[in-house]
């Protein structure tokens, strides 16, 4: 269902206006009150300008207004896509950096397995180096012995 449209009295450059808007009444007054303070501006300052000229006037001013304000908008925009940009670049870099801490903590697990791997084998040698040193021992009493029971 369409909405219904409303009847606003407005009073511009000293005119009587009827506009029918869907919009706010409060909302159409306030545009009707910028427009007016616009040509009162430019009849102020063209004294002896006839209403139409200082329409016109009017109307290029706003425009000028709207066209900075678009140009405001774009760069806004722009840089907001820049933004954009760079908080991608940066969650890549994150991701990235991410997958390379994962890496190196998998390769540090490695490491510490291959450490304890080794450490075992360490444990393994000394042990087996202590029992050589040990059968040494023996061997070099019993030799001893027997050397002395010759004599």
């Amino acid at each position: 269902m369409p909405e219904e449209k409303k009847v606003v009295e407005l009073r511009i450059l000293e005119n009587d206006f009827s506009v029918k808007a869907g919009e706010s009444e409060d909302y159409i007054r306030e545009i009707a009150t910028f427009v007016n303070d616009e040509l009162t501006r430019v009849k102020e300052r063209n004294p002896f300008t006839n209403h139409i000229r200082i329409a016109i006037l009017g109307c290029m001013n706003i425009t000028e207004l709207l066209f900075e304000a678009k140009k405001d908008v774009l760069i806004a925009e722009r840089k907001q896509e820049e933004e954009a940009n760079n908080i991608n670049l940066v969650k890549e870099e994150l991701k990235t950096a991410g997958e390379e801490i994962n890496e190196l903590k998998e390769s540090k697990l490695q490491l510490v397995e291959e450490k304890e791997q080794l450490q075992k084998e360490i444990e393994e040698k000394n042990e087996l180096l202590n029992q050589y040193r040990e059968h040494l021992k023996q061997a070099n009493y019993r030799q001893k012995a027997e050397h002395c029971q010759r004599r």
